[in-house]
């Protein structure tokens, strides 16, 4: 559960700022299809941090509970959800988030808020329904679930869709499954890695004065045991920290990439891995980072340069189509190819709903070509990293069952079992 205040009383959190924020953001990730992290940033601009905080919470609580929320409301309304207005669904959902999920809103606040957001935006009386729908959750309680023995229950329950939770029964057994879909609705690990090209952990860890703990397998990293706003901190300005799972730190080291050797990361930005490998190397030279879009060229530019990896090259280009100077001489490749991001649902909310059987298909064929194209570009002896931030032998069995690579080793990461971001690595030679 998370916990807010009531924002009635003076020096309190302004709750009904964020929640109306919150439902903007919602009806226009709706409305225009929009990613819901790039719809709260542009409504929450001019919040102060506690508001964002709590905006992003409702908004990120109700995009991942969508399937529960809809339970819920066909239940007691005995209608279908998406059959309602917009503009009453999107308030009942936020009343119903608070009062199932936010312990410390009391439940007259969350029902009064949400009328009044319904009110605000509605003029055929959407506000009364609102009232009468979490009226009656206040006096009754919220429907039963159903149980989460089957796929079509654990996708209410853990609000997935049906072909998903069919799939991870199918894949993982059903009491590996049920554990990984609670999981996905649990707050993300805050992890980062402290950037060794500007400092030692050690000194990250007194400076930010905050509860961590590290990691046997990655000395460079720390998870953080309470929310910091990491880019006003010193450790920030200086580039000696980068926020980064667990999960996505092992890729480079992996890949292991040693001082001298050439490396080349396709696919690099946003620059995490990149800045990484530069680390673990001691600088950029060496590294050759691959991005097909301009725009997000010049911020991994940006991004190197204030970590201290400026020494490494950013060129824009095609992963299917990589540097054909490079054929034939590189010692390390981080292939980390566009995929469904599955194993990315604590920090993603809208991920579960926009990947379809069809996009996996659609990406697994693309992940495929890309490491058949990677596979010339490696000098004798070399090696390729492939890494996807997702889930499941479609990713990761199937594509690599497919091409000219040679398999040496294999890691899967799960998000119940580790407690970071899930990832299908696979180390590969020619």
């Amino acid at each position: 559960m998370n916990g807010y205040d009531d924002g009635g009383q003076p020096g309190r959190v302004r709750v009904k700022s964020a929640r109306q924020v919150a439902l903007r953001t919602l009806i226009r990730a709706e409305e225009d299809d929009a990613y819901v992290d790039r719809a709260l940033r542009a409504e929450a601009q001019g919040l102060d941090s506690r508001e964002h905080q709590l905006a992003r919470t409702l908004v990120y609580a109700a995009v991942q509970r969508r399937a529960t929320l809809a339970w819920w409301i066909e239940e007691l309304t005995d209608r279908r959800a998406h059959d309602l207005d917009v503009q009453v669904r999107v308030p009942i959902e936020l009343g119903l988030v608070q009062l199932a999920f936010l312990d410390r809103i009391p439940a007259h606040a969350a029902v009064d808020e949400s009328v009044n957001l319904a009110k605000s935006i509605s003029n055929r009386g959407g506000d009364r329904m609102v009232n009468a729908v979490l009226r009656r959750v206040v006096r009754d309680g919220l429907p039963a679930l159903p149980s989460d023995e089957t796929p079509r229950g654990a996708a209410v329950v853990h609000s997935v869709p049906r072909w998903l939770a069919e799939r991870w029964f199918a894949e993982l057994g059903p009491d590996a499954a049920r554990a990984l879909l609670a999981r996905c609705n649990e707050p993300a690990e805050r992890a980062i890695r402290v950037n060794t090209l500007h400092a030692t952990v050690d000194e990250v860890e007194r400076s930010l004065g905050v509860a961590a703990h590290r990691d046997e397998e990655l000395p460079e990293a720390l998870v953080l045991d309470e929310a910091v706003d990491l880019e006003s901190t010193a450790e920030w300005d200086l580039g000696a920290i980068v926020p980064q799972a667990r999960g996505a730190m092992l890729a480079a080291r992996m890949l292991a990439p040693e001082p001298g050797e050439t490396v080349l990361d396709l696919c690099a930005a946003p620059g995490g891995k990149t800045s990484h490998l530069a680390a673990l190397m001691g600088g950029g030279a060496g590294i050759t980072a691959v991005e097909q879009h301009e725009g997000r060229a010049a911020a991994l530019r940006r991004t190197l340069d204030r970590l201290g990896a400026g020494d490494a090259r950013v060129v824009v280009g095609d992963a299917l189509k990589p540097p054909a100077a490079l054929r034939g001489k590189v010692d390390a490749i981080l292939l980390d190819p566009p995929c469904a991001a599955l194993g990315t649902l604590q920090r993603q909310p809208d991920v579960r709903w926009r990947a379809t059987p069809e996009s996996i298909d659609a990406l697994s064929e693309l992940q495929e070509r890309m490491v058949n194209a990677a596979l010339p570009l490696l000098a004798p002896g070399g090696r390729i990293l492939y890494s996807v931030c997702s889930i499941g032998p479609q990713e990761s069995d199937e594509v690599l069952s497919r091409t000219q690579a040679t398999v040496e080793s294999r890691r899967t990461v799960l998000p119940h079992v580790d407690h970071t971001d899930g990832f299908e690595y696979a180390l590969l030679r020619q």
